[in-house]
């Protein structure tokens, strides 16, 4: 079996406040053997990348307080890589969960 781990970020909005809310998550991606030959089975969750729990994370459910103390829903960013657009002020400042810049999800909402 092999496992990849990267870091990843889920973002929300306060609807109290109209912050914007950054979490840090890790993304962990197992191969878990195979459905037919050169097709792995990939099982991916994700599991916050702080003190908070070591447990998986549900993100149809997850959710982070808020500066101003309100309950945040957040979804994982969802990055694709596009070479053409270039990864600005807009992106580090986004609270929506896709990415579609030169960063591929890694910058964005990183201002959070």
């Amino acid at each position: 079996m092999t496992t990849k781990i990267k870091f990843a970020r889920a973002l929300g909005r306060c609807r109290a406040c109209k912050a914007g809310v950054s979490a840090p998550v890790i993304k962990v991606m197992t191969e878990r053997g195979e459905h037919r030959p050169g097709v792995p089975i990939i099982k991916t969750e994700f599991v916050w990348a702080t003190r908070r729990a070591a447990r998986p994370v549900r993100f149809s459910s997850a959710s982070v307080e808020c500066a101003c103390g309100a309950a945040v829903s957040v979804s994982v960013v969802k990055g694709r890589v596009n070479a053409d657009a270039a990864c600005n002020a807009k992106c580090e400042a986004s609270t929506g969960p896709t990415c579609e810049c030169a960063c591929g999800g890694e910058n964005h909402g990183s201002a959070h």
